[in-house]
C-alpha cells in the first residue's frame, strides 16, 4: 500500500502548522494583550498551552505528515527520511504558509485588543504614574489608557446597530493604521515618535513633536489638578507651578512650587511629587530622591512628562510585537544565537528519539505509540520553554518566528513599532542549525546503541 501523496502531506503540514500557530500564539496574546480573560496569567500557563499546541496537532496528523517545524523537517532530511529535495521544499513551503495564515487568524481573533494595546494615556493618568512610580507595573503600562465602555443597548435593534458601529470602528482603526514599516529601522529610533499613531485629543497627524506632546500632557494634568484642589483665590494650586517650565526655581532650571495653606507647607515638584510637614521643619531635606525627582533632574518637567508618555507607548508597542514573535530578555546577539541553537538541538533530538522508540516495539504497541509520543513531545516543548526559555523565550521552530514576524510587519495594527528584523534572523538560522545537529545526533545515537527491532 502506497503512502500518502505529496499533496496530502503538504496539506497536513499546512493545517497542522496553522493549528499550532493559533493555539500557541493565541495563548501568548491572551496573556499579554489588555482586557483579555487571561491577561497576566504568566509563563507557566503559556508554556503549558504551547506544549499542547505542539502535541495535539501531531496526534491528529501523524498518519499523514506531522513535522510542522522546518527544523524537525531538516533533521529528518539529514536522516534521509523526507524523500528528496522536491518533497522537502514542498513540505517546507506548506509549513511556512500555515504559520503565516495562522498569524492572520490570530490577528482577526484579537483585533479589538490589538487596536487598544497602543494608545497615548490620558494626561491625568501620566500625572498619576509620575506621582506613584510603583504604579508603573506591566498591567498599568498596558491598561492605563483603555477603558471598557458599556454600550447603550436597550433592544435587539440597538444591539445590531452597536455591533455594526463597533465593527466599523475596529476595522477603521486597522485601515487607518495601514502602512509598511521600514524593516531596517532600529527600535531606539522609534522612542522619539512612539506616540505618532496615537489618538490623543488635539493631536493632528504625526507632525506634532514630542515636546509639544509633553506640553499638552502637562497642561491637561494641570487642569485636572486645579479641578481637584481648586485654584485662584485661595492661593496657588499644588500643580500651578507646571506653567513655569524652566523658570529656574529648582535645580537645573526645574521649577518647584510652594503653597502655604493654614501653616501647612506643600512643596510640589514639577512632576507632581509633594512632601508635607510643618513650615520650616525641613523633615524632607534628607529624604532619598524619588523616581520623579530623578526624572526631573535629567531634563525637567517637559522632558520627563514627554518621555514617560513615549515610554508608555513604546512599552505597549513591545507588547504587540511580543504577541507575534520571540524577543530576547537581554539583547546579546552571540549568546541569543547560542541560546536558540542549544534549545532547538535539545528539543529536536529528544523529540526524534521519543518517536524512534515506536520502531522497536511489538506490533500492537507500535500502532498505539505515535499519539502517546505526540503528547510526550508536547510536554517536552512545555518543559523546554520553562527550562531553556529564560533568555529568548525560544522559538525552537524557524517558522514560528519568521512568518508571524512577517505578518506583523505587513498587517495594519495601530501604533505598532518596528518588527525587529535585526533579531529576526537568529531564531531562523539557529533553528535550522539546531535541526541539522539533531538529525546527525539521532543518527549517531541509534547507530552507537545498535538499536534494532525486537
Amino acid at each position: 500500500m502506497d503512502g500518502p501523496s505529496l499533496a496530502a502531506r503538504a496539506g497536513a503540514e499546512m493545517l497542522g502548522s496553522l493549528m499550532t500557530c493559533c493555539l500557541a500564539l493565541g495563548a501568548v496574546a491572551n496573556a499579554l494583550l489588555p482586557r483579555t480573560k487571561g491577561e497576566g496569567v504568566g509563563l507557566l500557563a503559556i508554556a503549558l498551552a504551547v506544549g499542547l499546541a505542539v502535541g495535539l496537532p501531531i496526534a491528529c496528523f501523524w498518519r499523514v505528515s506531522a513535522y510542522f517545524n522546518p527544523g524537525i523537517l531538516l533533521a529528518e532530511a539529514v536522516r534521509g527520511r523526507v524523500g528528496g529535495a522536491g518533497p522537502f521544499f514542498a513540505l517546507l513551503g506548506a509549513e511556512l504558509a500555515g504559520w503565516f495564515v495562522g498569524a492572520l487568524v490570530l490577528y482577526v481573533l484579537y483585533l479589538p485588543h490589538l487596536n487598544a494595546a497602543v494608545a497615548l494615556p490620558a494626561a491625568d493618568e501620566v500625572d498619576r504614574l509620575l506621582r506613584d512610580p510603583a504604579a508603573l507595573s506591566d498591567v498599568a503600562l498596558m491598561n492605563a489608557s483603555y477603558t471598557l465602555g458599556a454600550p447603550a443597548v436597550t433592544s435587539q435593534q440597538s444591539f445590531w446597530r452597536f455591533a455594526a458601529r463597533d465593527a466599523r470602528r475596529e476595522l477603521g482603526k486597522a485601515w487607518h493604521a495601514r502602512k509598511l514599516a521600514d524593516p531596517f529601522r532600529t527600535c531606539p529610533e522609534e522612542l522619539a515618535d512612539a506616540c505618532d499613531a496615537s489618538d490623543y485629543p488635539g493631536k493632528q497627524g504625526s507632525a506634532k513633536a514630542l515636546p509639544q506632546l509633553a506640553a499638552d500632557v502637562a497642561q491637561h494634568a494641570q487642569h485636572v489638578e486645579k479641578q481637584q484642589w481648586g485654584g485662584g483665590e485661595g492661593g496657588e494650586a499644588p500643580g500651578a507651578s507646571l506653567k513655569r517650565f524652566g523658570s529656574g526655581d529648582g535645580p537645573a532650571g526645574c521649577p518647584l512650587g510652594h503653597a502655604e495653606q493654614g501653616g501647612l507647607q506643600t512643596r510640589t515638584s514639577p512632576l507632581g511629587d509633594s512632601s508635607e510637614g510643618s513650615s520650616g521643619s525641613g523633615s524632607s531635606a534628607t529624604a532619598a530622591p524619588t523616581y520623579a525627582q530623578r526624572l526631573q533632574r535629567e531634563g525637567g518637567e517637559l522632558r520627563s512628562r514627554g518621555h514617560l508618555a513615549a515610554a508608555l507607548c513604546k512599552a505597549r508597542q513591545d507588547v504587540l510585537l511580543s504577541v507575534f514573535v520571540t524577543r530576547p530578555a537581554v539583547w546579546s546577539p552571540l549568546f541569543n544565537f547560542l541560546q536558540e541553537l542549544i534549545a532547538m538541538s535539545i528539543m529536536a533530538t529528544t523529540a526524534l528519539l521519543i518517536f524512534e522508540q515506536g520502531a522497536y516495539m511489538e506490533r500492537p504497541a507500535r500502532s498505539a505509540w505515535p499519539p502517546q509520543a505526540a503528547l510526550l513531545v508536547g510536554l517536552l516543548n512545555a518543559t523546554a520553554v520553562l527550562s531553556l526559555g529564560g533568555g529568548t523565550g525560544p522559538a525552537m521552530n524557524p517558522a514560528r518566528d519568521l512568518m508571524p514576524r512577517l505578518a506583523f510587519h505587513l498587517l495594519p495594527i495601530p501604533g505598532k513599532g518596528c518588527s525587529e528584523w535585526h533579531y529576526g534572523w537568529i531564531p531562523v538560522v539557529a533553528g535550522l542549525a539546531g535541526g541539522a545537529i539533531a538529525g546527525g545526533l539521532v543518527s549517531a545515537i541509534t547507530q552507537l546503541l545498535a538499536w534494532g527491532p525486537t
